[in-house]
Order: structure tokens, then C-alpha cells, then sequence
């Protein structure tokens, strides 16, 4: 249905072709994510603690900074790591003081870092490929290639659950869709795209800050709340971090061009 959404606008703005050096990284970063990580992350939290698996899941700041590091697009520098560091011990707070779960296994608990690690990587490629490919045209790809893969494993999983679809579940779809994927991800990918990605990474970690708001508005206080607000605050503290690393990069940047020009 995202898909749907997407065509026309992509094909009207954009088109449909894809330079033939891209058909390759659209295709690996589509497979990466969302198919390997959605995977590796369900079955890893089928085998293991949700605890552990927000644990784990907090360490995508982190993942994409080292990433962006080694790549040579961002610079590893004290106060983008100390931000990166404290939005992922705050993610991680939050999603362990709030998450039940099954006993947890290492088996579980690496699934689903293989899976922070191939998101990772693919953020970080992106980077390249947006300056040839536009974000709304990637994601389009990216939902299309994900129907082909998921529809075929759904089919073989069992459609027994169609015969329960309400009006309520179809109107959760469409939010899904069209809010949840086509907004949400465009948007990410529209900041992915001027933004470093180690700051669109930590900026993901307001996810569970939201998501903790709304838990107090809507279902009452929960027991853990003194905690994870403080995961909260973690959260918060490294996106300012990381955004005051930006700034003051930018201000450098901009003064040593200055001054360039100035001698020139």
C-alpha cells in the first residue's frame, strides 16, 4: 500500500529509471533493511528477552557512527561520540525498564545486532546514493523490492489471519502505510540526505522518548517510570550533543572557507 502510494508521485517527479551503477546498492541496501533486519529482528526477539533486544537495539547510534567513521564521511570526534554513547545507554534504558520477555539467549541477542549492523551499514551507504538517487524514488524501490520478498513468506506463513480483518484493522493499515512508512521513512530519508548520519541516527533514539510519552497520556503512570525517564534525558542530552558537534564542525567549515576566500 505504501508502494501504491509512492508510484505516482515517484513516476511523475522522477520516473521510474534507475542509473545502471545504482541498480546494484539499491537493490543490497534494500535487502539489508528492511528485509534482513526486519527478519533477524523478529526471530532474534523470538529467542531471546525484549529486555536484551532494546539493550541490543540501542547500539544503532553507535553502529552508524563507527560506520560513518570508517567510511571517512564523518569525523570520530569526543563530543559526537559522548552524544552517540549517551542516546544509546538512554534507548537502552528505556526499552529495558519497559519490555517483558521470554528468557533471553546469545543466539537471540545476535540476530538482532547482525541485523543493527546491516541497518547501520545501510544508512550509511545511503548517503552515497542519494546524491544520484532522490529519497522518495529509493524508498519506492526499497517497499516494492520488500512486497516481493515478504508477500511469497507470508503466503507460505499462512493467510488464515485475512478471514480476521476488520475495518478498524484496515484503517490501522492505511495509518501504517501511509504515515508510519511513506512520511515517516521520506522524512528520514529527506534529513538522511542534508544531515551527517550519525545525527539521524540519534535523533531515531526520540522514538522510545515518544513512545514513553504517550504510554503516560494514554495508559497511566507505569512502575519503571522514574527510569526510564531518566533514559529519556539520556536520549535528549546526546541528540544535543551530537547536534552541537554538527554546529560547531559547520561554524569551522564555514570560517576556514571564509578565510580562504579572504586570502584568495
Amino acid at each position: 500500500m505504501a508502494a501504491a502510494v509512492l508510484f505516482v508521485p515517484v513516476l511523475k517527479r522522477h520516473g521510474l529509471r534507475l542509473p545502471r551503477r545504482d541498480v546494484l546498492p539499491v537493490l543490497v541496501t534494500c535487502l539489508l533493511n528492511p528485509i534482513a533486519h526486519y527478519t533477524l529482528s523478529m526471530y532474534g526477539l523470538r529467542m531471546t528477552s525484549a529486555s536484551h533486544a532494546a539493550v541490543v537495539g540501542g547500539t544503532f547510534p553507535v553502529a552508524v557512527c563507527l560506520m560513518a567513521g570508517l567510511a571517512g564521511l564523518e569525523s570520530l570526534t569526543t563530543k559526537r561520540i559522548a552524544g552517540v554513547a549517551s542516546a544509546a545507554v538512554g534507548v537502552a534504558v528505556i526499552g529495558w525498564l519497559g519490555s517483558e520477555g521470554s528468557s533471553a539467549s546469545v543466539l537471540g541477542d545476535g540476530l538482532i545486532l547482525v541485523g543493527v549492523i546491516g541497518c547501520a551499514v545501510q544508512i550509511v551507504w545511503l548517503k552515497r546514493i542519494f546524491q544520484r538517487v532522490p529519497p522518495l524514488k529509493l524508498l519506492f524501490y526499497q517497499l516494492v523490492i520488500g512486497f516481493a520478498v515478504f508477500t511469497p513468506a507470508a503466503a507460505i506463513d499462512g493467510l488464515a489471519s485475512m478471514a480476521h480483518v476488520t475495518p478498524i484493522l484496515i484503517l490501522e493499515v492505511v495509518f501504517a502505510a501511509v504515515f508510519a512508512t511513506v512520511v515517516a521513512f521520506g522524512l528520514q530519508y529527506f534529513a538522511l540526505r542534508r544531515l551527517p548520519a550519525t545525527s539521524v541516527a540519534t535523533a531515531s533514539g526520540l522514538v522510545p522518548v515518544f513512545s514513553l510519552v504517550l504510554e503516560v497520556l494514554l495508559l497511566g503512570l507505569v512502575p519503571s517510570l522514574p527510569g526510564r525517564i531518566l533514559g529519556a534525558l539520556f536520549v535528549v542530552s546526546g541528540i544535543g550533543l551530537t547536534q552541537s558537534a554538527e554546529g560547531s564542525l559547520f561554524r569551522r567549515r564555514r570560517s576556514g572557507s571564509n578565510a580562504g576566500s579572504s586570502g584568495g
